[in-house]
């Protein structure tokens, strides 16, 4: 047997296994590493192992590496050291053999906007190697299921972003993948879209049992689909686990403060982000959000409005969430945070 081939014994059986053996891990990544040019930190050392039918989460903000990272899965490019396996494969040997089980959705959708939407499905399809009446057959399940049957003989570059965005899950499914890559699916839509593509997320990943690597800086989105997460910050993997785990490191909590119609939500904000037990503030349009040390800090923050005469209707405290977790690894929150500065320049002077 060819030693290079096998899998790190740390992780998973090799490659040539039995029938009997347990199934390789959907993704197992040792050590990858990749340059990503002078704009972004590259990818560094991650290691990261993904079981069949896990539903997983890459969280982190822009400029961290998630499309990076999404693409080596992809096997659009390849690791600059390290290796991949993905569905028992070395991607370094076996790329083709690789992707065959791959379906992937980029963040910018891929689409042709020639093409109708029957058409760019069903190209999909052929293009993984099914027969031309499993293919018909494909399209037609995949319009119906998300709700493109009306528009299936339009120009894509004539849909709507929903349907666009729609359309490109379509053809990252039609092949029935057992790895199902996703990029940012729902980024820019409006809630009520986001929650129908969640759905669908949520039906393919029990229904056709596919793995689901879900690639996102909407930490709702994560927390209300993935068993588990990693977080990158900086091409870095920081943080590693499930929900639970992840939020049983960090100490504090989350509070959502609603306040009455006729409220000052700037000045409320000011106020609390002065008080030492608060370590972040955003203001809403009828509310403010904040992380909290310690719940204890509530009170004191309720005690505050009540001074200024800021009325409160309701406070709702919460468990730690993962811009915590981000925040004990970096200091910094992932809806605040930016990303890394090109290298070689100076940002410039803030105005006075």
């Amino acid at each position: 047997m060819d030693t290079a081939n096998r899998w790190p014994a740390v992780f998973a059986p090799p490659v040539d296994r039995e029938p009997d053996d347990p199934a390789p891990p959907a993704i197992l990544a040792d050590h990858l590493g990749k340059a990503r040019g002078s704009s972004r930190a590259p990818l560094n050392r991650i290691s990261l192992c993904i079981a069949q039918g896990e539903f997983f989460g890459l969280i982190g903000p822009p400029g961290a590496g998630k499309s990076a990272l999404m693409r080596l899965f992809a096997t659009l490019t390849m690791p600059d050291s390290g290796r991949l396996y993905l569905l028992g494969h070395d991607t370094h040997t076996h790329a083709s053999l690789a992707r065959r089980g791959v379906g992937y959705m980029t963040r910018h959708g891929g689409i042709d906007p020639v093409l109708s939407g029957a058409e760019q499905v069903r190209l999909a399809a052929r293009l993984h190697r099914a027969g031309r009446r499993d293919a018909v057959q494909r399209t037609a399940q995949l319009l119906d299921l998300l709700d493109l049957r009306p528009l299936a003989h339009r120009r894509a570059g004539a849909y709507p972003p929903g349907a666009q965005r729609r359309l490109a899950l379509a053809c990252a499914l039609a092949a029935h993948p057992r790895l199902l890559l996703l990029d940012d699916p729902t980024g820019g839509l409006p809630v009520a879209e986001q929650h129908g593509i969640r759905r669908i997320l949520r039906m393919v990943h029990d229904e056709e049992q596919a793995t689901v690597v879900l690639a996102t800086d909407q930490l709702e989105e994560a927390e209300a689909l993935c068993g588990r997460v990693g977080i990158l910050d900086v091409g870095k993997l920081i943080a590693l686990g499930s929900l639970t785990e992840l939020q049983a490191q960090v100490s504090g909590a989350s509070v959502t403060i609603h306040l009455a119609p006729e409220a000052r939500v700037g000045g409320a904000a000011m106020l609390i982000e002065s008080l030492v037990g608060v370590k972040a503030v955003w203001s809403r349009p009828d509310r403010l959000e904040a992380q909290l040390v310690s719940a204890h800090t509530l009170p004191i923050i309720l005690r505050l409005l009540e001074e200024h005469e800021i009325a409160v209707r309701q406070a709702v405290l919460s468990k730690s969430s993962l811009d915590e977790v981000f925040f004990r690894h970096t200091g910094r929150m992932i809806r605040d945070a930016q990303p890394p500065a090109k290298v070689g320049t100076v940002a410039p002077e803030s105005r006075s």
